[in-house]
């Protein structure tokens, strides 16, 4: 019995012991996994098979592959590209030419299957022949307009500096830059190449395309030795495509008597409007044209007293247009109150005291058309005429100069004004002030020309938002005294194009004519802006 008792409880203390219990806690695991061994070994010469077999120190998962390997020299036909357990397999190599080093940079898609932590920018390479490529080229890609870094545009190298070639052929090397615009060829043979950046709308590794944003070196580009830590990579600029055609991506009643228009590109003077049903002649209709370097917006005031329900109209650009458009317009009839009155507002009852005195109203009047108002200040009346602002027809606007730090009113009789509707306009009495010249600065700079060309540069002041604060500046390169006025507190930034080609714009890459988008840059500190205080600099600007 003793013997019997004595075998149960030690059957149950070696149970206990033997228990397997999941492990609690402990530290995250933050290592990518590591290659123990490879079919062939990297950088491996005379490859014949079609199969090549990575193992790796822990279990791996694979993401979006297919997206992220590229083979360079591109192939033919992709290789199919698995994974199992702990191996990596890159299947279906049937493509491959003789005497070529093949790279095949998975970027990040090879990651441990628990925490999926990647590889950075594994990279693996096998010769097809006695001896192994080598050399290595890097640098970055950067926008040319923003300066700031390009991700995920395909870089590729070319033998040939031959236009045609470039654009109708597979390149000789292809990679792609990181988040950080940061490009690598590895093991590319030795020699001189072309170098492209672009987008692949297409997906077929050419860049040939209107609609794919370029960057290219402006000279060629010498692979070098692998350990040459002398060897600093070079900048590649990359600039968007612009739309060549325009094109109408809007057009709409946003009220009545009211159209807009939305373009894909900016216009030039031949952007013409031709009214079809109704005919309407000239003094019948307002447009204004809002415009930025890559867009436009057109808005259309109907002043004519005829009921528009549907529009018919064609527009006409000369230098974008190849064929008249025609837009139809069908406004739905809704049944609406008839407003007697209708009412002007000022924009703000706190003005800058440089600002131009202005009224906003729902509707647009004839470009002749003069509203007579009065203005109190220090109990002194003055008579005074707004007119309709040349940039936006429902904007009234007064030749009367403010004063600063003082107290305004503005008085508007009633029914000085009949609409095609029969409304007339309310009475207006408003009280308004202006602010002090104090509550500004000025920011007065001095250009210094350090290679003496005396080009003609575009200044632009922005915000901490990068918004354009005040108008662009055309200068000379060379200038002593360029002021920015009425400068409100804050930090500002400072940038300086140049304009080689004196069109007042900043222009792109242009690959066909190679040459190279104008020079941004930048002011190289943050501009501090105290009120009430002048500040002045120089910029050694370098062109």
């Amino acid at each position: 019995m003793k013997k019997l008792i004595g075998l149960i409880i030690c059957i149950v203390v070696f149970s206990s012991c033997a228990r397997i219990v999941t492990p609690t806690g402990g530290e995250k695991d933050y290592i990518p996994p590591k290659v123990r061994k490879s079919f062939p070994e990297n950088n491996s010469t005379n490859f014949k098979s079609k199969e090549v077999r990575i193992d790796f120190d822990e279990y791996i998962t694979l993401e979006n592959v297919s997206q992220k390997l590229i083979v360079s020299p591109p192939l033919k036909n992709k290789p199919t590209v698995t994974s199992k357990l702990k191996s990596l397999y890159i299947k279906d190599l049937d493509s491959l030419q003789d005497n070529t080093t093949y790279i095949f940079d998975f970027g990040d898609a090879i990651r441990d299957f628990n925490e999926g932590n990647p590889i950075s920018h594994f990279v693996f390479a096998v010769s097809t022949g006695e001896d192994i490529d080598t050399m290595t080229y890097y640098g970055r890609v950067l926008n040319s307009y923003t300066l700031k870094a390009e991700k995920a545009k395909y870089v590729v190298l070319y033998s040939s500096s031959d236009k045609e070639v470039q654009t109708t052929t597979l390149p000789t090397y292809i990679t792609r830059c990181d988040s950080l615009g940061r490009f690598s060829f590895y093991n590319i043979k030795k020699g001189e190449y072309s170098l492209l950046a672009y987008d692949d709308n297409n997906n077929n590794l050419i860049y040939d395309l209107a609609t794919e944003g370029i960057g290219f070196s402006q000279n060629n580009i010498i692979a070098r030795q692998e350990n040459d830590t002398t060897f600093k990579g070079d900048t590649v600029f990359f600039s968007s495509a612009k739309d060549t055609i325009l094109k109408l991506n809007e057009a709409k009643f946003v009220a009545e008597k009211e159209i807009s228009l939305s373009l894909s590109m900016s216009l030039t003077d031949s952007f013409q409007i031709e009214f079809i049903n109704p005919i309407l002649q000239e003094n019948e209709y307002i447009i204004n044209k809002f415009q930025t370097d890559s867009s436009a917006s057109v808005s259309i005031y109907l002043l004519t007293e005829k009921d528009v329900d549907t529009l018919e109209f064609n527009i006409r650009e000369i230098n974008n247009f190849k064929e008249k458009q025609k837009l139809v317009f069908q406004r739905k009839k809704v049944k609406k109150e008839v407003k007697k009155k209708f009412s002007f507002t000022l924009a703000n009852t706190k003005l800058p005291y440089y600002d131009t005195l202005a009224l906003n109203m729902p509707f647009p009047l004839k470009k002749d058309f003069v509203l007579q108002a009065a203005i109190v200040k220090d109990s002194d009346t003055v008579a005074i005429n707004f007119t309709q602002d040349e940039k936006n027809a429902k904007r009234l606007v007064s030749d009367y100069v403010l004063q600063e730090d003082s107290k305004y009113f503005i008085i508007i009789d009633s029914s000085l004004v009949v609409n095609d509707r029969g409304e007339t306009n309310d009475s207006l009495a408003v009280a308004f002030s202006t602010d002090k010249k104090d509550d500004y600065s000025v920011f007065i700079l001095a250009l210094i020309d350090t290679n003496n060309s005396n080009k003609q540069i575009i200044l632009t002041l922005l915000d901490e938002k990068n918004n354009r604060v005040g108008k662009d500046i055309v200068c000379k390169a060379n200038q002593n005294k360029i002021v920015f006025e009425h400068l409100k507190e804050g930090n500002y930034k400072l940038r300086a194009i140049t304009d080689e080609n004196n069109n007042n714009k900043w222009d792109g890459n242009n690959f066909i004519l190679h040459k190279q988008a104008e020079k941004v840059q930048y002011f190289p500190q943050t501009i501090n802006i105290r009120k009430g205080w002048e500040r002045e600099e120089e910029w050694q600007i370098s062109l």
